[in-house]
């Protein structure tokens, strides 16, 4: 097994509770995240620390060059803090990725981060790490003018 990592931020102008509350809603990455399909939310409940935990099947269509194909995937989302999330996910071909989102208050505003560690077999690691890095930069990158046309609307 091979390992990579990266990390994402950006800044949202909208308050700290609203951007994590968007974000802990996996449903609403649909309309960021290039491959997302839909979030399933089989179980929730407390882990052994106390904290409170979401268990979720994913559908994504990822690319493969031109081609695209169907995967579904458990996730588990666990709150380790007032507005910070880890998911656990595991793919196929023993593919798991750990991604930690923090929400801050910062100017005004909320800072976003990820940071996202991708384990995977050494022939496939380049392939999963750029399919996560180009889903989750996407993400970054829309998320502000969704949180802001969304809290215009509201």
């Amino acid at each position: 097994m091979s390992q990579e990592k990266f990390e994402l931020s950006t800044f949202v102008d909208a308050d700290v509770e609203t951007v994590f509350n968007f974000l802990s809603d996996l449903n609403n990455h649909r309309h960021l995240h290039p491959y997302f399909v839909k979030a399933e939310l089989v179980d929730s409940g407390r882990d052994s620390d106390g904290n409170r935990t979401r268990d979720f099947m994913i559908t994504e269509r990822p690319r493969l060059g031109p081609f695209r194909y169907t995967i579904t995937f458990p996730t588990k989302m666990v709150f380790t803090d007032q507005h910070e999330f880890q998911s656990d996910v595991r793919t196929a071909l023993g593919t798991h990725l750990v991604n930690v989102m923090r929400c801050k208050s910062e100017n005004n505003g909320t800072r976003v981060t990820e940071n996202v560690t991708v384990e995977a077999p050494r022939l496939t690691i380049g392939y999963v790490k750029q399919q996560a890095y180009i889903a989750h930069k996407r993400t970054f990158d829309l998320l502000p003018s969704m949180l802001a046309n969304r809290t215009s609307q509201n």
